[in-house]
């Protein structure tokens, strides 16, 4: 009876223990097993009683148990929580769970008889828990390294930040000082030759300034400080500015540039036109940089906003046909500082930010841009830019203002108030002078001071109108000098406005500085219509009314103006003339003595070469007297010049002498009215301009070759592509243009060299 208790005990206990439990004896034969132990093994049916080896049948990746196995059985070795990776228990069901146990195997040795027994406990938890552990520890060095890394990231962009704040200072204050310098060069000077250079500087600096504005814009965007001056603002002068912008550069590069316009479109809308001058800006500059020939389209249409009339989309796509976009690399066209196909592009200047900014900005504007392109046939970029509408009246018909006009009228000050007092406060002495030279156009009577301390001594001695004060300055900036000046008796900032004058480039300047007190923000370096658009708004009106008149180059606009009509009378159009001279009266006069003296030399070579069938010299000849015509605007010889060209390609000798009369009084005639002209101008003799102008053209070229030599290729490049640019000497054109093709597309600048030393011992003969 306690036999079979025991026997009964024994099964249980067997039964219900959490670990698994097999017993062997020594032939092998399975004596006994626990459910534990077949549910760890994935045993299916009862094995007890049969040989050992239907577990190995049943469970063949379980290689490394079986062997502790068999070795107990077979070899009497002990084995003591052995941990072994089991097979997978569904694996024939798709599960991927593994399974870990600790075995251990002992050999007994009893009175009734020899037996293995093996204990199997499932460890699968405890080695989750101790990976977890070990991933854990792993995550929380890596948290460490983050950690001392994003403090580290935090800190040097708080240094970039910095860094950038000061360049912003340091670089635009001598960027204020050239620009504004050079601005009193065009203001004053009467020189051909210095206006030309002083034109270069002007191109030249605003260039530099507008790459400084890209990075520090980069630098804000990425810092998420970008913010949006959102305002009412006229639509159509917009327009004009965008193309004042673009249409002279396009028109250098000789493309056609077209704005088409909506009249449907609200003509006041309320955004920051700022920021959405700056984005087609952007487009239209990349669209001219990258067009050889052709034309540029800019297409402004809208679509009504979910609101009605209360906002809508602007919607604004510029086209070029120029080089087009590869599909592959129309992501990287976003990218900060990218450049596609830069063997055909290392001539284009620019930062190749860009497009990165027009994306950022129109991301704060919850617009969005869509590219098209076609590799070597053109791009459209087409901008969708919610805006808030501000009236019921449409823009109408939009036609562009002369750009000729503009720039005549860049040169008239727009205020004229002798009678107002101003004082400019900088620690920088070129500063001052830089403002007293802007405003010396206006007849107001400028002090200056040198220090915020200088600046109260004033105040307290003289009423003024408007005082402009820079802001970092040494002892007392200007934040510090405004609270002085608040604080003197009888001084009243309703009467004497003062307006911060400052290179800084950070954000939320305007909010920040009316927040201290200043009535608004002027930036350097100084653009000559915002100051005096600035003065517009806070001089008295009583005082400008009484001296507003038009202070230099009145007498030009009158001359101009009576110049018009006479010369349209012999299909000449002046201001298409002005144009390409950005307005300069002076050096159309001298380029018009150039002509006359020229014309009589022309003509003669065109006979010579009817007389002796000379198709080809004809052709060269006749392209020459085209290009100076159109120079000039001499648009009906243009037209006839033109005709004669492209007959002479044709090889139509006959042609060309039966039509050479007209060709020949057309130019006579042009002749006639601009000696006309130049009579009654006090310059300098036909002869002595030409040869003056051939010495400097001639010297010029010697500069270019010299360049070569010294390897300078993109200088070359650069001078060389200007001098194309500039002149039109008759059959010179030519030989400049191979000279040109030679080292941008053959990459031969021998070639080009010899092209120029050809062309400047033929014309010394």
């Amino acid at each position: 009876m306690n036999t079979e208790v025991n026997v009964i005990l024994y099964e249980e206990m067997i039964e219900n223990m959490q670990e698994g439990i097999i017993l062997i004896n020594a032939k092998g034969t399975i004596i006994r097993m626990n459910n534990v132990a077949m549910r760890l093994l994935g045993t299916e049916g009862n094995v007890v009683g049969g040989p050992y080896a239907l577990l190995m049948a049943d469970n063949e990746k379980n290689d490394e148990f079986h062997e502790i196995v068999l070795s107990a059985i077979y070899e009497r070795k002990r084995v003591s929580g052995c941990i072994v990776k089991l097979a997978d228990i569904q694996e024939a069901e798709g599960s991927s769970e593994e399974i870990w146990v600790s075995v251990s195997a002992s050999y007994l040795n009893s009175e009734v008889g020899k037996a293995v027994v093996i204990v199997m406990e499932d460890v699968t938890g405890i080695n989750e828990l101790r990976d977890a552990r070990i991933a854990l520890n792993k995550i929380r060095a890596l948290n460490v390294e983050l950690e001392a890394a994003k403090n580290e990231a935090i800190q040097a962009n708080m240094a970039k930040s910095r860094f950038i704040s000061t360049v912003s200072h340091e670089i635009r204050t001598p960027i204020n000082a050239v620009l504004g310098m050079n601005e009193m060069i065009l203001r004053e000077a009467q020189d051909v030759e210095i206006l030309n250079y002083a034109s270069n500087i002007q191109s030249a600096g605003k260039t530099l300034h507008l790459l400084i504005n890209d990075i520090l814009d980069m630098s804000k965007l990425e810092a998420g400080r970008m913010e949006l001056n959102e305002t009412e603002y006229e639509l159509k002068q917009l327009l004009q500015e965008l193309w004042g912008l673009i249409v002279l550069r396009a028109r250098e590069k000789g493309l056609d540039i077209f704005f088409h316009v909506d009249e449907k479109i609200p003509a006041r809308l309320y955004g920051d036109d700022m920021r959405i001058k700056q984005i087609i800006t952007n487009l239209l500059t990349n669209a001219v940089k990258y067009t050889q020939k052709g034309k540029v389209d800019l297409e402004l249409t809208y679509k009504e906003g979910c609101d009605g009339q209360e906002d809508i989309e602007l919607v604004v796509a510029v086209r070029d046909t120029g080089i087009g976009i590869r599909e592959e690399d129309k992501d990287a066209v976003f990218e900060s500082f990218k450049r596609l196909d830069l063997q055909k592009n290392k001539n284009i200047e620019g930062t190749g930010l860009g497009m990165n900014i027009t994306m950022s900005l129109l991301k704060l504007m919850d617009g969005h841009l869509v590219l098209e392109s076609v590799y070597q046939q053109g791009s459209t970029f087409t901008v969708i830019i919610p805006q808030k509408v501000c009236g019921k009246e449409c823009i109408g018909k939009f036609e562009v203002q002369n750009n000729i006009s503009r720039v005549l009228e860049d040169n008239r000050s727009t205020i004229y108030a002798p009678e107002a007092k101003i004082l400019v406060v900088d620690d920088n002495s070129m500063n001052l002078q830089v403002a007293k030279g802007l405003l010396k156009r206006t007849g107001m009577q400028v002090y200056t001071a040198e220090s915020g301390v200088k600046a109260l001594e004033i105040v307290q001695e003289t009423d003024f109108d408007l005082i402009l004060m820079d802001h970092q300055m040494p002892e007392m900036d200007g934040i510090e000098t405004l609270q002085a000046l608040q604080g003197i008796e009888g001084f009243q900032q309703e009467k004497t406005p003062v307006i911060m004058l400052t290179a800084n480039a950070g954000l939320g300047l305007v909010q920040f500085y009316h927040k201290v007190g200043f009535d608004d923000i002027l930036t350097k370096p100084i653009e000559p219509m915002q100051l005096e658009s600035m003065l517009v708004k806070f001089i008295s009106k009583d005082k400008q009314q009484r001296g507003l008149r038009n202070c230099v180059n009145s007498g030009q606009l009158e001359e101009k103006d009576r110049w018009k009509e006479q010369l349209q009378n012999y299909g000449i159009c002046l201001e298409a003339g002005l144009g390409r001279l950005h307005g300069n009266l002076k050096m159309y006069v001298e380029l018009v003595n150039i002509f006359v003296g020229l014309v009589d030399e022309t003509l003669n070579k065109l006979e010579y070469f009817l007389q002796t069938d000379d198709v080809a010299g004809y052709k060269i000849c006749v392209h020459g007297l085209k290009g100076n015509a159109a120079t000039l605007g001499a648009e009906q010889l243009v037209r006839c010049a033109a005709e004669h060209e492209k007959m002479a390609q044709k090889g139509k000798i006959l042609y060309l002498k039966d039509h050479y009369k007209e060709l020949r009084d057309i130019t006579v005639r042009v002749k006639k009215v601009f000696v006309e002209m130049v009579q009654k101008k006090e310059v300098k003799s036909v002869k002595e301009a030409v040869v003056c102008d051939l010495e400097q053209w001639m010297n010029t070229l010697q500069e270019i070759i010299n360049m070569f030599r010294c390897f300078e290729l993109d200088d070359a490049i650069e001078l060389l592509k200007k001098v194309i640019q500039e002149q039109s000497w008759f059959y010179w054109e030519e030989m400049l243009n191979n000279a040109y093709s030679a080292v941008i597309n053959e990459y031969d600048d021998e070639k080009a060299m010899d092209i120029l030393m050809k062309l400047m011992k033929g014309d010394l003969q």
